[in-house]
């Protein structure tokens, strides 16, 4: 992630999936992936890859509102933060 345009991806990577548990696997682990939306194929110079690319320019033009994240989070997630 040395490069300008590989941290703004993930930065819009990131702000998109806010919401989402996010996991750490193992470089292997895209042997059992179908398809897009793995990480490895994001960003991409394929054709997909730029597609969903413009897609989360778009979905992150806005900045965050935590006000609305928080009420988006789901109840089980919270259910299992009152145990940290």
């Amino acid at each position: 992630m040395f490069e300008a345009d590989d941290l703004r991806d993930l930065q819009q990577f990131l702000v998109a999936h806010r919401l989402h548990e996010l996991r750490v696997l193992p470089g292997n682990a895209e042997k059992f992936a179908s398809g897009i939306g793995l990480p490895h194929s994001f960003p991409g110079s394929d054709e997909d890859g730029f597609k969903e690319r413009e897609l989360l320019a778009e979905m992150t033009r806005e900045p965050a509102n935590p006000d609305l994240d928080i009420e988006q989070i789901d109840s089980l997630v919270i259910e299992k933060l009152k145990g940290f």
